[in-house]
């Protein structure tokens, strides 16, 4: 991590945890009558490399495509094998996050293909940011897990609901930083896991898991606490462990400085404070982050970081996003 030191002003940077992704489909057919059946339950997919690579620029969820190729995905690829036709409709759409380990946010949304739109058998599903540029492919499944196909009717809407999840990380992230010549222990530790905001939401449930992902939060976003007392919580927990005294205030007069996007799944931000935010004889101890998209975050600095009102403070944030891997 770099850091630079500037006359009245001081700046340090900082990683955060390394959240994941994953996803999986449903696929189920109605007629207009109301009448309706699950042609292929909960499977899991592959997000591709270029899935990935995008979620950091674009909204990555915007389209449904259905197919009749074959293949075993890999990541590498960016479509699907046939592409025999896409929809852009939405049709529903929810979210949430999970109670128990392992955590994650989750966000759920349904593509309708209308009346004989997608007649015929189908072997193969995709999600991207058009019919031919994909996030995710899977091979239709059954029950066991094995490729399939499915047969939809020339009567038949269509209907194919993809699960995105961005699971909590588990593990603190440890990093150091040189401020005025002072070296500061920075661990940060993800936060409310339990909780949508953050995790499948950024503050308004109109920006879910699957738009574009980065680090600036809203207003309300960035707490600062000090003084000193600060022990970082379970990553359950919903705020700082601190004392009684401490005090927290939200950054409203900061500047937030964004790194354009490199295309390598990571992001960094930069937050600068001003002369009058965040000031206290005893420094900066902590604080807390809730991201857009890339979790929420409880951070602990050992010493305090100094802040008077003859200063300002820059802290450049870091974070990167993988596929999410099951533990053995």
């Amino acid at each position: 991590m770099a850091h630079i030191i500037k006359r009245n002003h001081r700046e340090g940077a900082l990683g955060l945890d390394v959240p994941s992704v994953s996803g999986r489909y449903q696929i189920t057919a109605h007629k207009l009558d109301g009448r309706s059946r699950v042609l292929a339950d909960w499977f899991d997919n592959l997000i591709l490399d270029n899935g990935l690579v995008e979620l950091g620029a674009r909204s990555v969820v915007t389209t449904c495509a259905v197919g009749t190729g074959n293949s075993t995905p890999a990541a590498t690829q960016t479509t699907l094998d046939a592409v025999l036709t896409s929809t852009t409709t939405i049709n529903s759409t929810n979210y949430g996050a999970a109670s128990t380990a392992p955590y994650y946010g989750w966000c759920r949304r349904t593509y309708r293909f209308s009346v004989g739109q997608a007649a015929g058998t189908l072997t193969e599903v995709g999600v991207g940011w058009s019919g031919s540029t994909l996030f995710s492919r899977s091979l239709i499944k059954d029950s066991g897990g094995a490729p399939t196909e499915i047969t939809v009717l020339a009567d038949e809407v269509l209907d194919v609901t993809y699960e995105l999840r961005l699971y909590v990380p588990t593990t603190d992230s440890v990093t150091q930083v040189v401020i005025n010549g002072v070296t500061h222990t920075v661990t940060t530790r993800a936060f409310n896991a339990t909780g949508v905001s953050g995790w499948a939401y950024a503050y308004t449930p109109t920006n879910l898991i699957g738009e574009r992902v980065f680090l600036k939060p809203n207003a309300s976003g960035l707490w600062v606490t000090y003084p000193a007392a600060v022990q970082l919580g379970a990553i359950t927990a919903s705020s700082l462990n601190v004392s009684a005294l401490s005090q927290f205030s939200g950054i409203t007069s900061s500047v937030w400085v964004d790194t354009p996007y490199a295309g390598n799944m990571t992001s960094t931000q930069g937050v600068i404070m001003g002369l009058n935010d965040s000031n206290d004889v005893s420094g900066i101890g902590g604080m807390t982050l809730t991201t857009s998209l890339l979790g929420s975050y409880q951070i602990k600095f050992d010493p305090p970081i100094p802040k008077t009102a003859s200063h300002t403070l820059r802290l450049n944030f870091s974070a990167s996003w993988t596929r999410y891997t099951p533990p053995i």
